[in-house]
């Protein structure tokens, strides 16, 4: 199995670099088969957030030397196993996020990783390095208590609102619209459901991607929306893929709102606009500044990140190595199981000369017996080398 990984970066390649190499939900598939036949490669797991984008390939071939055709920005390339499967937890655990922490990454991994599988771009390959990184991944936050931290853009924002709220004296009367609906907003919406906010307004570009079993709320045409029908909300946030600004001076001059949150990159709002309109702005740049106020506690948890990585990083090298010996156990078995049955079929009566129905079924019996022993023997070498890797993981990690 020879991988290779790309990573994009935003602090490397910048917003207009992320633009460039990343693709919309209904081009990436014919995008990624594409680079398949450039790399002569079988698989390919892509991620595409607002920090980064990520290409982990297998093939056959040896990829070290493969570097990418479809853009002249470079990537950090990863090509040893413990390399990518570090990276790809560090990935997990938003250790270089924007926000550091932030919990939405281990979901966009886990979707792109089910839609590009249906879509046949993952095979078994890449789904053994995939599940156990999730894995490792899930176990990772749980034992860091990474989610106590105030990590997550859309919990921020939804504290932030909730704060506003509470001064102007609003709180749970607040009047909030969503320009967009992907993940970043539904979390928000549950964060201020939880905060008993009443009045919620959804609008989407695409409409059929509000569904049904969406929160209860309110819903806004898109044609509403870019025409200003917006009088009536306090709080305006944005969470859109647009790669262009969507609020106008129009529309503030219309609504008056009083706060203006944008989660995006690029921006859709604009922050000086809001100021002359006399609404308060929260961006991703505030948002990092809040978290950052806290550098102690991030310091301490990156520590105890980086050694639970390493760590998670033995663990899955060896599950792989299992895999791999039980692969070998299991084509050994079927082999001998397959011998057995092309020797009952021609070689008996070549051997033994001719033989009867009942001589033919004694023998068939107890070769049968004697094959079952001997992949016992099989099994049980299996279980014992088995025991003797995760043994000595056990004992390199402590």
């Amino acid at each position: 199995m020879n991988l290779l990984l790309w990573s994009f970066h935003i602090r490397n390649v910048g917003v207009d670099g992320l633009k460039e190499i990343s693709k919309s939900p209904e081009a990436a598939p014919a995008f990624i088969k594409q680079l398949l036949r450039d790399l002569n490669a079988q698989e390919c797991f892509y991620l595409a957030t607002c920090n980064r984008v990520e290409f982990l390939i297998l093939s056959e071939e040896n990829l070290s030397k493969k570097r990418p055709r479809f853009t002249q920005l470079k990537p950090k390339a990863f090509t040893r196993l413990d390399d990518i499967t570090s990276h790809l937890l560090e990935v997990a655990c938003s250790m270089d996020s924007v926000v550091f922490g932030e919990n939405q990454i281990l979901g966009q991994i886990k979707n792109a990783f089910t839609e590009q599988q249906k879509q046949k771009l993952i095979g078994p390959g890449l789904s053994k390095v995939l599940n156990l990184v999730l894995r490792e991944a899930k176990k990772i936050r749980t034992e860091t208590q990474l989610s106590r931290l105030q990590t997550s853009v859309s919990s921020v924002a939804g504290k932030i609102i909730h704060q506003k709220s509470k001064e102007n004296r609003t709180e749970n009367k607040a009047s909030v619209l969503l320009v967009g609906y992907g993940e970043t907003h539904k979390l928000l919406h549950k964060y201020l459901e939880k905060k008993n906010f009443k009045n919620i307004t959804i609008t989407n570009r695409t409409a059929s991607k509000i569904s049904s079993n969406d929160l209860k709320s309110n819903t806004l045409s898109w044609n509403e929306f870019l025409t200003g029908n917006l009088e009536k909300y306090d709080v305006i946030s944005f969470a859109t893929s647009s790669e262009q600004k969507i609020l106008t001076k129009e529309m503030l001059t219309s609504s008056k709102p009083e706060m203006i949150v944008d989660l995006c990159i690029p921006p859709n709002a604009d922050s000086k606009l809001s100021a002359s309109n006399n609404a308060e702005y929260l961006g991703l740049d505030q948002i990092q500044k809040i978290l950052s106020k806290d550098k102690k506690e991030a310091a301490q948890l990156k520590r105890q990140l980086k050694t639970h990585i390493s760590q998670s990083v033995l663990n899955i090298l060896s599950d792989l190595s299992i895999q791999s010996i039980q692969s070998l156990i299991t084509n050994n078995i079927q082999k001998s199981i397959q011998i057995h049955e092309e020797s009952l079929a021609n070689g008996l009566e070549n051997f033994f000369g001719p033989l009867t129905f009942e001589q033919k079924n004694g023998l068939a019996q107890w070769s049968e017996k004697l094959i079952k022993k001997i992949n016992h023997v099989h099994l049980k070498t299996y279980k014992e080398v088995v025991n003797a890797v995760q043994t000595q993981s056990r004992n390199t990690q402590k």
